[in-house]
């Protein structure tokens, strides 16, 4: 609640947008990806993309301030940050930085990195893919909404899991590593 209060009104409103389009297209599913936490981290990184673009798809006189609030919170806001501050993340949380900051038309400090950055141009068809599972009417009906879920959901699962997992992997093994020193 204390984060709403510090928001200019419009960005408010493009919040609710934002979690207006969520609640419109996006669905448990199969339940798959709330078995853990690495999992859902995932599944609504992608579905936010997702969301984003129904917004724009529905709201095309809001495109623009919707854009420009989506590039303060994912592209402007490594423009400010100290140096090294990144360092303490792990290869799959990057990754999912590096995913909204490509989304919304910037370059993040992991593009480069041999594992994100080739991780990242590894998925990126499929992230797009699965973006494009959304209705593009204004008013879709309930099964092509479930169907269209159901779509993303395996694109997900099938082909973006994979490449996520296994940087997921690599964080467990510098964590032991951390440990172990």
């Amino acid at each position: 609640a204390q984060y709403l209060l510090n928001l200019p009104a419009e960005e408010i409103l493009l919040d609710c947008l934002h979690e207006g389009a969520h609640a419109e297209i996006d669905f448990i599913g199969s339940g798959f990806f709330f078995t853990s936490e690495k999992l859902r981290a995932l599944m609504n990184t992608i579905a936010d993309l997702r969301v984003d673009a129904r917004v724009i798809d529905r709201m095309p006189g809001r495109k623009a301030a919707y854009e420009k609030y989506l590039k303060k919170m994912f592209v402007d806001v490594y423009k400010d940050l100290p140096e090294g501050l990144t360092a303490d993340k792990f290869p799959h949380e990057n990754f999912l930085d590096a995913v909204l900051t490509k989304q919304h038309g910037g370059t993040s400090p992991w593009d480069d990195d041999p594992l994100v950055g080739a991780a990242l141009n590894r998925a990126w068809h499929k992230i797009q893919e699965a973006v494009a599972t959304r209705p593009k009417g204004d008013f879709p009906d309930f099964a092509e909404k479930v169907a269209l879920h159901a779509q993303f959901e395996q694109i997900v699962k099938d082909e973006i899991l994979p490449i996520y997992e296994e940087l997921y992997q690599e964080s467990l093994k510098r964590i032991e590593e951390k440990l172990a020193e």
